[in-house]
């Protein structure tokens, strides 16, 4: 065995010089994480940045999500009525006949699919491009999706329905990807900054909702929408101005994972060729780990109210409207609870965390179902509240820690794709929670979540490997500092 060599490069960063984006330089080993801080960027420039890229987050990222609160005012505007009239059906203003609703359902789940299988290529830009160019990039094709969206009507432009909101769907969340290095402006709060770009994330799909509320006020559709595509136009020029062109690298590197916060490059495998992080046994885990998780997650939300019409037909309205206000809500209100996981207890402890967290939500609602408690209903929806955004914040910032930024972009984007295609699973466990029920279902999935564990404990085990190795060392080359004639004590 060789002696481990650990070694520390402590760098820093400058505002940027002439459009060039961000230089950076080694410092000495005895400066610490204050000082490094201290000789970074101003505070109103790292300040600005990192503020801008949470409005990008919350004006795009997940803008297709808030589908369901745009859908009455898609039928009321006419979007597909057309196809109404090509099946011989008659539509209203209020409801839509079969044919147009079959197509709305085509719009929105083509574009959902997207997202997950474009993620490789959004994370191939940032890492090729830099955030500057592929952040505003993103924007501005968002911008234009808007306006095709816009544009669309009967006949031949009813495709323009079909292709912006494609558009919109498929560039949004490359503006979350490229912003996601800004976390590593303020030193020692990563996981906070994780937490809040998350955050804004989930809250980005109430813009549609807002789009919605102008509508029902008597804005036109292509006018609320033509104006929405001018805001993130201006925001793509912003992006342009003051994002850096290269991402933003760690502050502290240590080949260690400490574990606590103070660690912001966990593991040696960023050091090592991309092929070689794809193929090793920390990656493989995370895929796994993310696969599951999402999965998991994916099917209780795809199948809530049914759960709660099974419980109870009479209150499952009711606990819907909760659900769909509480989980959006949640990925606001437990920033700072996730900030403190992954700054404090580090991304290793907080795979575990989330997976505690999982659990006791299965348990709240096996308790509801089997009691029809409202109280456990509630419960079970807060702490899933709180496991979603945890679970995506653990995602980006432990690919980050991990693997370093030079990467991140398509290892990070491989992990949605990878992900987004496991999500097929949730429409098996649907239709065998119509011939089992949701009790056997909902325990298969808590069985299967015992996979994301594997993941954390290959990353203590290494841990505490590389400190009994370090350890080893210490103990040896104490011994051969040892006096000439001087007896080894053991």
């Amino acid at each position: 065995h060789g002696l481990p060599v650990v070694v520390a490069h402590w760098m820093t960063f400058t505002e940027p010089e002439d459009g060039e984006g961000l230089p950076y330089r080694v410092l000495k080993s005895d400066t610490t994480i204050k000082d490094t801080a201290a000789v970074g960027a101003s505070m109103l420039w790292r300040g600005a940045v990192f503020a801008s890229a949470a409005l990008g987050c919350l004006l795009s990222a997940g803008l297709v999500f808030g589908y369901s609160g745009l859908f009455p005012q898609l039928v009321a505007n006419g979007v597909f009525r057309d196809r109404c009239n090509a099946a011989g059906e008659m539509p209203t203003m209020s409801e839509p006949c079969v044919a147009q609703a079959r197509a709305l359902t085509v719009m929105f789940t083509v574009a959902t699919c997207a997202i997950n299988v474009c993620s490789i290529l959004a994370g191939v830009l940032y890492d090729r491009c830099g955030p500057r160019a592929s952040g505003a990039g993103a924007a501005i094709t968002t911008c234009i999706g808007c306006l095709i969206f816009a544009a669309g009507n009967a006949g031949a432009l009813d495709y323009a329905y079909m292709l912006g909101f494609f558009i919109m769907a498929v560039a949004g969340p490359s503006v979350f990807i490229a912003s996601l290095s800004f976390v590593n402006l303020f030193p020692g709060r990563e996981g906070l900054g994780t937490a809040v770009l998350v955050g804004c994330f989930d809250a980005s799909s109430a813009m549609f909702v807002g789009l919605a509320f102008f509508m029902e006020r008597g804005v036109p559709f292509d006018q609320a929408f033509a104006g929405y595509a001018a805001v993130l136009g201006i925001f793509g020029a912003v992006a342009l101005m003051l994002w850096p062109s290269k991402p933003v690298a760690l502050q502290q590197q240590v080949v260690d994972d400490m574990d606590d916060g103070s660690s912001v490059d966990s593991s040696p495998l960023a050091e090592l060729p991309l092929k070689k992080q794809f193929w090793s046994t920390e990656y493989k885990l995370l895929l796994l780990a993310f696969s599951v998780g999402m999965s998991s997650i994916n099917f209780f939300i795809a199948t809530c109210d049914l759960q709660m019409q099974r419980v109870d037909p009479d209150l499952a309205p009711e606990l819907n409207r909760a659900f769909s206000i509480m989980l959006p809500l949640g990925g606001i209100v437990y920033i700072p609870v996730i900030g403190v996981v992954l700054d404090r207890l580090g991304p290793t402890s907080g795979w575990a965390v989330a997976w505690l967290a999982l659990f006791v939500f299965g348990l709240l609602n096996w308790y509801y179902a089997f009691s029809g408690s409202m109280a456990a209903a509630y419960g079970a929806f807060a702490v899933f509240g709180f496991c979603r955004p945890l679970f995506y914040s653990l995602g980006a910032d432990f690919t980050a820690r991990t693997f370093g930024p030079g990467t991140f972009g398509l290892l990070y984007g491989t992990m949605n794709t990878v992900a987004g295609i496991s999500n097929f699973s949730v429409q098996l466990l649907q239709q065998l929670s119509d011939v089992a029920g949701f009790g056997l279902v909902n325990g298969i999935v808590l069985i299967a979540q015992l996979l994301m564990l594997p993941l954390p404990a290959l990353m203590v085990w290494r841990k505490r490997l590389r400190h009994s190795q370090a350890k080893s060392a210490d103990q040896i080359l104490g011994r051969l500092s040892s006096p000439v004639g001087r007896p080894f004590t053991p």
